[in-house]
């Protein structure tokens, strides 16, 4: 689990923890949505690279693997990311 740790980051939320599992359960039906908006968005993959769960925002932006910090709504700096309700 150390040597994964060092190498992945985050791995054990992503790989082991409970919670983590349990946010992936629920992700599916969440109500809160994150999207990109294509005309906005200037390819700069900074939504992507501060992902605390390495997510690919633009490819899969409510991937279960989210656990809806938010940070990549925050620091997009076209404003691009979005979130709302479904």
């Amino acid at each position: 689990i150390i040597l994964f740790s060092v190498a992945i980051k985050r791995f054990f939320c992503r790989a082991l923890c409970p919670i983590g599992a349990l946010y992936s359960l629920f992700n599916r039906a969440s109500i809160l949505r994150i999207s990109v908006e294509e005309k906005t968005c200037v390819d700069c993959d900074t939504c992507a690279a501060i992902c605390p769960m390495g997510v690919q925002i633009k490819k899969s932006p409510n991937s279960i693997d989210c656990i809806r910090c938010l940070d990549c709504v925050a620091k997009c700096p076209g404003r691009a990311v979005k979130v709302g309700i479904r």
